[in-house]
């Protein structure tokens, strides 16, 4: 009686187990590439557009610098010449039509030109005083925002004059203070040869940027305190 009990237990019952066990794991597998092929697929759709080649990264940082003067940056060391330079080259005939279109007048003559007219500067003052300066822009914004790399090489130089607020949001001068006024940055929209960083391909183009041009003395409706 206890060898057969032991049969049933050293043969039976092992069998019986391997056989309970077998579709376990066949399920296991099965659900292992299920998770594996579910996974996949989400990293899949989840998957973002590599905007920057990885090996190039930092060159790609200096399309996309954050600008300066609110709308303006001017070139500087970071500026990505190099680039700037390989765009023109591939694209000389382009550029050569545009930028004779767009700048008849050299910026040296025109900042002649504006000295030799300022003489009046020594005979008062504004009401909201300004600081002037002529610069080579690097980066700018264009009138929907978009962040655009200017092009500036010492071929094709583009210059250009910025006029911004010594004290912008400050009470104008020589105005009684019953008045509500304040000193007001103003813009105007100039044409310049930019490069689109998110559309490398599209080559040099004109676009319309807004850079700072004025300061003026704004009076709210003449309404007293």
């Amino acid at each position: 009686m206890r060898r057969s009990l032991w049969f049933v237990i050293l043969v039976i019952v092992p069998n019986s187990f391997q056989n309970f066990t077998a579709p376990n794991n066949l399920s296991e597998e099965t659900s292992a590439t299920d998770i594996e092929g579910d996974e996949m697929q989400t990293r899949i759709l989840n998957r973002k557009p590599n905007r920057y080649p990885s090996k190039i990264y930092k060159e790609y940082q200096s399309l996309y610098r954050p600008p300066c003067f609110d709308v303006a940056c001017p070139v500087d060391d970071s500026y990505p010449i190099d680039f700037v330079s390989s765009v023109v080259a591939n694209n000389l005939a382009l550029m050569e039509q545009l930028h004779s279109m767009l700048y008849r007048y050299p910026a040296e003559k025109l900042i002649l030109l504006e000295n030799a007219t300022d003489s009046y500067r020594v005979k008062g003052n504004f009401a909201c005083e300004s600081d002037v300066v002529w610069l080579k822009l690097g980066w700018a914004h264009d009138v929907t925002g978009r962040n655009l790399l200017v092009v500036n090489t010492p071929r094709y130089p583009q210059i250009h004059r910025l006029e911004t607020c010594r004290y912008a949001g400050k009470h104008c001068e020589f105005l009684p203070p019953c008045y509500r006024s304040r000193c007001q940055q103003r813009y105007t929209h100039k044409h310049m040869i930019v490069i689109d960083p998110a559309q490398l391909s599209g080559g040099p183009f004109v676009d319309l940027l807004p850079l700072p041009s004025s300061c003026s003395c704004f009076v709210e409706n003449f309404v007293y305190f």
